[in-house]
């Protein structure tokens, strides 16, 4: 299961967590009025992904813009910086986690 484009509340988070659920963030985690960003870390990392929602919610530095993919990045640096991990480390953990759940062919 992928809740895609995902916000929710303490209450949300945990019953995303409890079902083991794969939770896809999008530009709208980066909001200041978005509940999401102050319960990242009790998600399970292993099931965190990172999206667009393009052409719409795009990351706080460029809202008001129309999104699109290069925008992603944005929200990486943003749920990165929540969980206190590196950019890198996380960018390699959402690349490990989208090719776990929808199939893809490791990189070579």
């Amino acid at each position: 299961m992928v809740l895609h484009c995902f916000e929710g509340g303490e209450r949300e988070v945990a019953e995303a967590a409890e079902r083991d659920y794969y939770v896809g963030l999008a530009g709208n985690v980066t909001y200041k009025s978005n509940p999401t960003a102050d319960f990242l870390d009790r998600l399970n990392p292993d099931r965190l992904l990172v999206e667009t929602d393009a052409p719409y919610l795009s990351p706080q530095p460029v809202r008001g813009e129309r999104n699109e993919p290069k925008h992603v990045v944005h929200t990486a640096r943003f749920v990165a910086e929540r969980l206190g991990m590196d950019e890198e480390a996380f960018g390699t953990l959402t690349s490990r986690n989208a090719r776990n759940v929808f199939g893809l062919p490791l990189e070579v």
